[in-house]
């Protein structure tokens, strides 16, 4: 025998058997002299371990087992458990699926982790029980397999939910295989959620989707009343409150309240804005301190004839207080917070704005679809505005590439390069000039956009964005 065994317990174990599948062609190869573990097919030697005493029989094992660990080796598969399962495997390999990597990840995510075996002595009703439930799993497997579903992982981790759809008449195919696939780690009954937001929007808009990830961005922007980006808004939003977390740090009441309580019936001088239709005035006031509570300061300005004068300030837009002096050199206050207090307003402005402007009715009356709506935020109105849908495609990966290079406006670029841009990464992409992630799960680039595929293709827009249209944009992504 040319190669010897090494003294591994799980080799020692099996000796008998190993020598026999050495026979049979196993374990010829290896890196290390003497060394069976080196071998390619060292894997088989735990599937000879876990088949226990369905090996005994060693007329059986050389003439039935050897060989079809051999065809299954020969398959792709390099899985440990497939001696446990042998049987089921050997089952649905009767029952005409081919056993190899993919399958066995399905049957894996269906039977194994749950112990299922079977015991074809139908000795008692949970082997006669497990059989037939075996049986019915592998029959639907074939059923969906001749839709065109592959039999791998994702149908196995989406089978109870694509059995459920089937029993309440759904049409079952490789896009709601898809769609369930892309859903992410999320348990079955989010999964159906989705599933009935997808059926929502063919119902009203036409528009169907295999990618989970494209109708909750679609979702976002049709699934309420308004027509407008709602997880946009909920950003605004967020960001408004980060900025108020920082005003309300440094507001006056927190960080001058010992200054103030000190200057009590003094003068004091406060300068302040006072924004007015979106100018921003500069302005001062000057008085004896009265009061001050809640960021409201109450000053005196009484005149030397006694004519009375109380002045109330609030540090709130459209007023905000800039600084505080006693002396008119002595600092009471200086805020630190003009820039949140100013941004703040800008994003209630941007938030009544996309609230008013239903995007979502704006774009299908323009477009007569949804697609490419799903993969634009920021700039979908000014998608609207200029896109021509006779001249440019109106796609998923096109109003991508708008919505990562639209900023180029503000750095002096015309809309209209703006959309040459956009085609020229475009058509890049779709003809594979420009390399990017490509595992789109069959689908076209310009329909379907994994989430694999996203930053790739923002990182390509951002690239291309930075170059003059007067350079040379040839195999740029190619290397």
């Amino acid at each position: 025998m040319d190669k010897n065994l090494s003294n591994e317990k799980v080799v020692l174990k099996n000796y008998d058997y190993i020598l026999l599948a050495q026979k049979y062609g196993f374990f010829q190869d290896g890196y290390i002299k003497d060394e069976i573990a080196t071998c390619s097919d060292w894997v088989i030697v735990w599937w000879i371990d876990e088949l226990g005493k369905k090996k005994e029989d060693k007329d059986i094992f050389v003439s039935e087992i050897l060989p079809t660990f051999k065809r299954w080796f020969s398959n792709g598969l390099r899985s440990t458990g497939v001696g446990t399962y042998y049987d089921i495997l050997k089952l649905a390999e009767i029952k005409g699926i081919k056993v190899d990597n993919n399958s066995f990840q399905c049957l894996n995510c269906l039977f194994l982790p749950n112990n299922y075996s079977l015991d074809e002595n139908f000795d008692n009703y949970s082997s006669i029980s497990n059989y037939f439930y075996v049986i019915s799993i592998i029959n639907n497997l074939k059923e969906f397999y001749n839709k065109g579903l592959p039999i791998n992982y994702n149908l196995g981790d989406s089978y109870d939910l694509l059995i459920k759809l089937n029993d309440l008449g759904e049409n079952i195919n490789f896009d709601t295989l898809t769609f369930f696939s892309t859903c992410g780690m999320i348990s079955d009954a989010d999964k159906m959620e989705l599933f009935n937001r997808k059926k929502f929007i063919e119902r009203e808009y036409h528009y169907s989707s295999s990618n989970a990830d494209e109708v909750k961005k679609l979702y976002n922007w049709v699934g309420h009343y308004g027509g407008y980006n709602k997880l946009y808004v909920e950003e605004l939003e967020n960001n408004i409150k980060d900025y108020q977390k920082n005003i309300d740090k440094y507001c006056i009441e927190k960080v001058s309240s010992n200054q103030l309580s000190r200057r009590l019936n003094e003068v004091i001088t406060i300068y302040y804005y006072d924004y007015n239709n979106g100018e921003k005035n500069k302005r001062s006031v000057t008085g004896r301190l009265l009061s001050f509570h809640d960021n409201k300061i109450v000053i005196d300005q009484s005149s030397d004839n006694g004519e009375a004068n109380i002045f109330e300030i609030n540090d709130k837009y459209p007023i905000v207080i800039q600084k505080i002096v006693c002396d008119k050199t002595t600092s009471l206050y200086k805020s630190k917070t003009i820039y949140e207090r100013e941004k703040i307003v800008i994003l209630q402005d941007e938030i009544s704005r996309v609230k008013s402007d239903n995007i979502g009715k704006k774009y299908v009356a323009k477009f007569n679809t949804l697609a490419g709506l799903a993969y634009l935020k920021k700039y979908a109105s000014l998608f609207i505005e200029n896109v021509d849908p006779l001249k440019y495609p109106i796609d998923n990966l096109f109003a991508y590439c708008f919505e990562n290079i639209a900023w180029l406006l503000a750095s002096g670029y015309s809309i209209d390069d703006i959309l040459k841009k956009c085609l020229l990464i475009h058509n890049g992409i779709i003809s594979g000039e420009y390399k990017v992630y490509h595992n789109n799960n069959g689908y076209p680039l310009d329909m379907f956009l994994s989430f694999d595929n996203l930053d790739s293709i923002r990182n390509t827009c951002y690239v291309i964005a930075s170059l003059d249209f007067n350079k040379s944009y040839d195999k740029i992504f190619t290397k």
